[in-house]
């Protein structure tokens, strides 16, 4: 449970850098510094957006100043504007009828984030249900079960990760793989692209275990 735990919260801390913002030089260094995964895997989502990315960072090795412009760029086109955005990274936008920001939905997505004692730093920049915030959330949980589960403490962990599953199916799985669809529609640049790949393997592989275990 402790292994699985622990590559759960790297999976969602990783997904939240790739998303937050623009990738900087730190986090293009440390991808490169990533395992592929071995040929077995290449067919599952995971598997195909770890490499995607590594791939995507190897190829540009020697580039790594340019290219990361180039990514800030693709970055605020996919996901800022100022033009028609392709991959709105917003909950509400998905799940809202006439696709609006700040709707209930994401005023219901800061009450659960209050449940458990966290307030977005930008709180009047950036939307609570923005994808990043979300997957920060995520992370946050799962970081603290695996604490718990590491003291011992077996029903508090439970607790933390029945809500964070209950936040996954029926929250982020409604929205976030449709978000992923249109990145990979949007974008032929392999690093956004292994992004969107690894960020729908583990939504729906992480909520559809838990919609099968209710």
């Amino acid at each position: 449970m402790h292994e699985e735990l622990r590559e759960e919260a790297l999976l969602f801390r990783l997904l939240v850098r790739l998303f937050y913002r623009e990738p900087n030089r730190e986090l293009l260094d440390e991808i490169a510094l990533l395992s592929a995964p071995a040929a077995d895997e290449a067919d599952e989502e995971i598997g195909r957006g770890l490499a995607l990315l590594t791939k995507a960072v190897q190829i540009n090795t020697n580039r790594l100043e340019n290219w990361q412009e180039e990514l800030a760029i693709e970055y605020t086109r996919l996901f800022i504007g100022p033009k028609q955005i392709p991959a709105v990274p917003y909950a509400s936008c998905y799940l809202s009828e006439n696709r609006s920001l700040m709707t209930d939905e994401t005023l219901a997505v800061r009450k659960k984030y209050l449940e458990d004692g966290l307030v977005v730093k930008k709180l009047y920049q950036m939307p609570d249900d923005h994808i990043a915030i979300e997957l920060e959330y995520l992370y946050h949980l799962t970081d603290q079960a695996l604490a718990a589960a590491t003291a011992g403490e077996v029903a508090q962990a439970g607790a933390l990760l029945q809500r964070r599953d209950d936040f996954m199916a029926h929250h982020l799985q409604k929205w976030a793989p449709a978000f992923a669809e249109n990145v990979l529609a949007a974008t032929g640049e392999d690093f956004f692209r292994g992004a969107a790949c690894l960020l729908r393997g583990v939504v729906i592989g992480i909520a559809q275990t838990a919609l099968a275990e209710e």
